[in-house]
């Protein structure tokens, strides 16, 4: 007989994106309107891949209020801002053939999937697959 368990879902209400590239990275912060209650801010920034720019990152990201930083694995370049992020915020490093072949929606990047995870639809983590560390060498 199979056990059918229902876990809640759990919404992030600071989140953060980054599409991470060789020379530079984007990112994208979804938080909540100081002014208008129940309302989304969403802010986009590049910065470049170097030392220096993503300890800016890091400290723009604290500075929001950021909880949950998602990113593609994308070759080795997630690695240097994820080292640089793990300690201060949780970071998902994901496959993006799982972040992009969501059930029931379009193919998109990733910084058009935070909006819809940031706008209130379900993050459900059993349901983003997240790759290992020991898997990514």
């Amino acid at each position: 007989m199979e056990d059918i368990t229902e876990e809640t879902a759990e919404l992030v209400a600071r989140v953060a994106a980054l599409d991470i590239g060789k020379a530079e990275l984007t990112a994208c912060v979804r938080v909540p309107h100081e002014d208008k209650p129940g309302r989304r801010r969403q802010e986009v920034r590049t910065f470049a891949t170097l030392t220096r720019s993503l300890l800016e990152l890091r400290d723009w990201l604290i500075c929001q209020g950021v909880t949950l930083c998602v990113m593609e694995a994308t070759s080795t370049y997630w690695k240097p801002p994820f080292y640089l992020l793990e300690d201060a915020i949780e970071c998902w490093v994901v496959n993006a053939r799982d972040v992009k072949n969501v059930p029931g929606r379009p193919k998109t990047d990733l910084l058009t999937e935070l909006q819809g995870i940031a706008a209130g639809q379900e993050a459900d983590r059993s349901q983003q697959q997240a790759i290992t560390l020991s898997g990514m060498s």
